[in-house]
């Protein structure tokens, strides 16, 4: 069976258009798998857009082209469609759309990918355009701002969660088809946070198969692209973290926990002060770290901690 991953990262292009001059990133990441190429994408720090709205443009190997739109203010997305076979490379972009005119804000592209001016020409003769097989997040997360960490950072952690919970449902479902069992494999009931009855994860990430394996290469792309926040060294010195700015002050971390030489966990933070109660969009699911052990309640990071075996979020108190 043939399996392909790649991971391109998304970075700003032009705030011409955008309310405040913000800067949009993401991340794309496509796999190939059982004849479907599934394009995973979650954005970062995009601000609604009173008029118009987004556009998302993918293309694999130069011979397809994907256009979506979007919506006014989107996060995380889900796009799957047929591939006779595995793609080689693939390039992604953001664009804006007023009055029929298309401004670029954000692109990525993997090694040997498209030129975003090959993107934009796409999209000026084919948007819109649809696909049988979609889940798109466009708010995945809550209006009001708790303890000013910023809403598109828990979206994008949310996003990440919804993600690999969806590949890994898929991947049970793909698994149990072949076995006889015939289970619907089925993508409109995406969860943003595992839930207790979920054990997927589980049924298909194990120690001599560990998730950490599949987002091992997405996380050293990080590290060779974004600086180490070493902060947290004091209280999590087995920790080894990379801080990703995507605004002016404005930065999430992203690394791992090590345990006896190999990973434990896969961390995702955002900064923030000491509060008794946690962003209610992650209560449950992330913990208070400061950032100095003679300070516990001073400043720090509200750190979502994944399991590098299963895959799962960990529970607090658990």
């Amino acid at each position: 069976m043939n399996y392909k991953k790649d991971t391109a990262v998304l970075n700003p292009v032009s705030t011409a258009t955008l309310k405040n001059k913000t800067l949009i990133t993401g991340l794309a990441r496509a796999e190939y798998e059982d004849f479907s190429i599934t394009l995973y994408v979650s954005l970062l720090n995009c601000p609604y857009l009173e008029s118009g709205q987004y556009y998302l443009v993918a293309s694999f190997d130069k011979t397809v082209i994907k256009v979506y739109e979007i919506g006014k203010k989107p996060t995380g997305l889900v796009k799957s469609f047929y591939s006779s076979s595995p793609f080689l490379d693939f390039s992604v972009a953001i664009f804006t759309s007023l009055n029929g005119e298309f401004c670029p804000v954000a692109f990525g592209l993997t090694k040997g990918g498209e030129s975003l001016n090959y993107l934009y020409s796409h999209l000026k003769t084919q948007a819109p355009a649809t696909t049988a097989t979609e889940v798109y997040n466009d708010e995945a997360v809550a209006t009001e701002n708790y303890y000013s960490i910023d809403q598109d950072i828990i979206g994008k952690i949310n996003a990440i969660e919804g993600l690999n919970h969806e590949r890994s449902k898929n991947e049970t479902s793909s698994c149990n088809n072949k076995s006889g069992e015939g289970e619907k494999k089925g993508a409109d009931d995406l969860n943003f946070l595992p839930n207790e009855k979920d054990d997927t994860k589980s049924a298909t990430y194990k120690e001599d198969n560990p998730y950490y394996h599949s987002a091992k290469r997405e996380l050293e792309n990080l590290f060779d692209k974004f600086p180490l926040e070493t902060s947290l060294s004091g209280t999590l010195p087995n920790g080894k973290f990379c801080k990703i700015t995507y605004a002016e002050n404005k930065y999430y971390i992203v690394g791992t926990v090590e345990e006896n030489g190999s990973v434990k966990y896969i961390c995702y933070g955002v900064p923030g002060s000491y509060s008794k109660n946690p962003p209610k969009e992650l209560e449950g699911y992330c913990s208070f770290i400061p950032v100095s052990l003679f300070n516990l309640h001073g400043e720090g990071f509200w750190m979502m901690f994944q399991d590098a075996v299963t895959g799962k979020c960990v529970k607090e108190n658990t």
